[in-house]
This record gives structure tokens, sequence and C-alpha cells, in this order.
């Protein structure tokens, strides 16, 4: 789909969470197709283009001068778009690509409370979204992505690389040998322009997964090749892991979880079936395009 004039491109489509992982390059394509985007974000500024709004607390305020809304794909955190579906509907809103996460499946038995609270949100939203588009005749699509990486922007591959980067090593847990698929975000921007005119998708969910499946130490040692290193993984026993994850945990930089290290030895990996059947889907592998992804990091 190259062009905006005859499908639900030509329309004014709003993207919210603009300035992020996904959002971003996915105004940028909207804008190199030429079609109409209303970018808006929590932190946009006077002097960028783009709308601020903030979802958590403010109405429609700043998006109600826009004559219409016909599409939305909305890139922020999903629990704050049901308390404003009623107004944007109320804008003209009649087509919703929203993502979630996959981390409503696979953190679905944590016993982390604040892991916990995260599946409840991703949960209630989903279903709420559902049942509010449902009432007011919108049709909506949900996206649960896998660990999502690309240009530098991302807090999953890119923090891996950055950490290789700077010390050369990586400590895990046990075998580390829990599988994971890694999508790359341009395979999700491409994924909302194949579903937004595919009425197929209309009221599904479907988990996007990049097309290779990798342990998380291979996931590792692709990366540590794609600096140019030599891949240093040191394996500890998971008690022992743990161990060193609390005590990393008193810096403050970050919040311990038994769950980090037992992750590490855990299956996150998800059928892209669905997908390619009804809007034919087409991931790429791992860090196919490396000197792409991790160019800031090259050495």
């Amino acid at each position: 789909m190259g062009d905006c004039e005859e499908s639900v491109l030509s329309k004014v489509t709003l993207v919210s969470g603009a300035r992020g992982v996904v959002g971003y390059p996915l105004c940028e394509e909207f804008k190199r197709r030429g079609c109409h985007v209303v970018a808006v974000s929590r932190n946009a500024c006077a002097t960028e283009e783009g709308l601020k709004w903030d979802m958590e607390y403010e109405e429609l305020t700043p998006i109600a001068a826009i004559e219409s809304i016909d599409t939305m794909v909305h890139c922020a955190p999903i629990w704050l778009l049901p308390r404003h579906l009623q107004s944007l509907a109320n804008l003209g809103l009649r087509r919703l690509i929203v993502f979630s996460s996959s981390s409503v499946l696979s953190k679905k038995n944590t016993q982390d409370p604040i892991e916990q609270e995260l599946v409840r949100l991703l949960d209630e939203a989903e279903r709420n979204t559902a049942s509010q588009c449902d009432r007011l005749g919108i049709a909506f699509t949900i996206f649960r992505p896998s660990m999502i990486y690309g240009f530098g922007l991302d807090e999953n591959v890119s923090r891996l690389a950055r950490f290789i980067s700077r010390w050369g090593i990586v400590v895990v847990a046990g075998n580390a040998d829990g599988l994971r698929q890694p999508v790359h975000t341009l395979d999700l921007v491409d994924a909302i322009f194949k579903a937004l005119d595919q009425a197929a998708t209309y009221s599904n969910i479907y988990t996007l997964a990049g097309a290779e499946t990798v342990t998380y130490r291979k996931m590792l040692s692709r990366i540590f090749e794609a600096l140019n290193k030599p891949a240093r993984v040191i394996s500890l026993p998971v008690p022992v892991y743990r161990g060193v994850l609390r005590l990393a945990a008193l810096t403050g930089r970050f919040a311990y979880t038994a769950e980090m290290a037992d992750r590490m030895n855990s299956d996150l990996a998800y059928d892209n079936t669905p997908a390619i059947t009804d809007f034919n889907y087409t991931p790429s592998t791992f860090l196919e395009q490396a000197e792409r992804d991790l160019e800031s990091l090259l050495v």
C-alpha cells in the first residue's frame, strides 16, 4: 500500500505515543507516504511538529480543534485509551489499531506484585477497549508485540547492546536457554499499514513476534557479533545470579525481581500464523540490519 488516496489512509489519522519506539517511525512513514497524520505525545513541545496531550490527565482539549479524526493508531500505554474512546468517537473515529504487549501472556503467572499489576492493567484495558469499540461502532485491532527493538529507541535489545558496548561481558542465569523472538519496530509499522484496511483484522487480537526464534544466550551472542566484540557470556547458577541482582538493586538503579533470573530460562515465543494469514505479516530475522540498529555503538 503505497498511497493514501483510495484507502482509509487518505483520511485524518491520529497517532498517540508519537515519540516512542513504534510511534516515531510510524509517523515518519505516514509522512513519507503523503498521509495526513496528527502526531500527539505527552512530552511534545512548541518547537516540535505535533501536539502535546497527556492522556493520563487531560481530556481531548489539545485535539478538539481538529475537524475530524477517522483513524487512530494508539502507541501509548493501552490503559490510557479507554477513557477517551467516547470523545474520539464523537470526533468521527471509526478505525483503531491499539498496541498492548505480549507481557499480558508471558507474565500471566508472575509472583511479582509490580508485574501482576502490569498484567491486570493490560488485560483490563484490552477488554475495556474491545467492549467500548463494539458499543461505539469502532473497528478495532489489538497488537501484542514481543520484544521490540530498533534504532536505539527501545529498552530491550538496545539496552543490552549499550551494556555490552560498555562492559564487554554479560552474566546470565543458568543456561539462559529461554526462547525469544525480538521484533523490529519497522516490522510493526509495516503490520499497521497492512492491517488498516483488512476487515479480517477487525475485532481481533494478534501477537506479533519476529521471524526468528533464538535462545536468550544466542540473542546475546548475536548482539556481541553485531558489535564486533567477542562473545563473553558468563553463566551463574540461578540462586547465585539472584543474589547478584539483589546486591545490584541496592544501588537504586532498578527494582530486583526473582522473575528477572527465572525468565532467562523461560520460553517467550509466539505463533505469528494468524497475523500471516489475515494480513500477510512478514517480520524480519533478528538484527537483519545490525549496522542500522546499532550504528552508534559499532566500533
